[in-house]
């Protein structure tokens, strides 16, 4: 697989995220795409698959980073979809 294919199978799992599509829409999960018995056909399977599932992640994490709010207080986060998430309470126990 060449440079330019791999970044194209990126930008195409980016893209799949940007529409709604989820890691299992992967076009490489398709059995007809799967290789059968040859271990080279295998890698570069594995490397279509990982190169479009790296770019849906990538464009996931961006998002994620994107859609949340630290409260003022610092005692939680607001999710874009409005709930609140808590931040757990840490407590030190030290020995006397």
């Amino acid at each position: 697989m060449s440079i330019e294919e791999l970044i194209e199978l990126q930008e195409q799992g980016s893209r799949a995220r940007v529409l709604g599509l989820k890691t299992k829409d992967n076009p490489y999960l398709d059995p007809d795409r799967m290789p059968l018995h040859d271990g080279g056909d295998l890698a570069d399977w594995l490397a279509r698959h990982d190169a479009w599932r790296f770019g849906w992640e990538t464009e996931d994490a961006s998002r994620e980073s994107r859609h949340y709010e630290t409260l003022p207080d610092n005692s939680g986060v607001v999710h874009s979809e409005g709930y609140v998430t808590q931040r757990p309470l840490l407590l030190a126990f030290y020995p006397r």
